[in-house]
């Protein structure tokens, strides 16, 4: 395990301690910052973040790509990580418009669908990999990042244990923001607290997808 795998780590625990403790506002803000500012590139963070780190060296052209015996391109991995928190950050946990419709990303990345991508076999990730434009996805995913930081900024200490309104699950199979088949994702998100989603998928989600991306990343930039 690298350096930074053990720091992320052992931000994680720190921060599911702080949401189970419940009892220092400042605690888990400085515990929920200090993860979230170590995978996110958050401009004036003054930390070095895991995204950069994986998106070193690689072109918007090669994040396309979808190597041998790999079932994802940066493309679609960076997109599936920003469907995800936003729905769940701006909309289960705010109750307010995605990021992905109130700042028009679905136009400006031209992704064939508003979905999360979850269950796509791997043709059509290489389809969805080849028609979205990837510098507006990365746009996306960093656009996303800062809005959840705004909310994240207005929560309170009983607001960690609240559990997610049904309603607002129900505008997610309105919209279509989940794959009919990602019955399970749809499941788990219904069930939690926010300070559960605030675990997964606003930070350890991203740590499983950027190690996802960056044992592939070799094979991305030989093409």
């Amino acid at each position: 395990m690298g350096a930074l795998q053990e720091v992320l780590n052992a931000q994680q625990t720190a921060l599911r301690e702080a949401l189970e403790d419940n009892r220092d506002l400042a605690g888990v803000s400085r515990a929920f910052l200090a993860q979230f500012c170590s995978i996110h590139q958050v401009e004036g963070s003054g930390q070095h973040s895991f995204e950069e780190d994986v998106w070193e060296g690689v072109t918007f052209e090669a994040a396309r790509r979808v190597p041998a015996n790999c079932e994802h391109s940066y493309a679609w991995i960076f997109w599936h990580l920003a469907r995800c928190e936003d729905i769940t950050m701006s909309l289960l946990i705010a109750g307010e418009p995605q990021v992905l419709y109130a700042e028009n990303w679905l136009e400006r990345t031209r992704s064939p669908f508003p979905h999360t991508g979850n269950a796509m076999d791997v043709p059509a990730v290489r389809d969805f990999s080849a028609q979205v434009d990837v510098e507006a996805v990365r746009g996306y995913y960093q656009a996303v990042s800062l809005h959840t930081l705004g909310i994240f900024q207005r929560l309170t200490l009983p607001d960690f244990k609240q559990k997610v309104n049904p309603a607002r699950m129900a505008v997610i199979r309105a919209q279509g923001d989940l794959p009919e088949a990602a019955t399970e994702v749809y499941d788990y998100w219904s069930r939690q607290s926010f300070a559960g989603l605030l675990l997964m998928p606003a930070t350890r989600h991203h740590v499983v997808h950027m190690n996802e991306a960056m044992r592939m990343k070799s094979k991305v930039l030989k093409g």
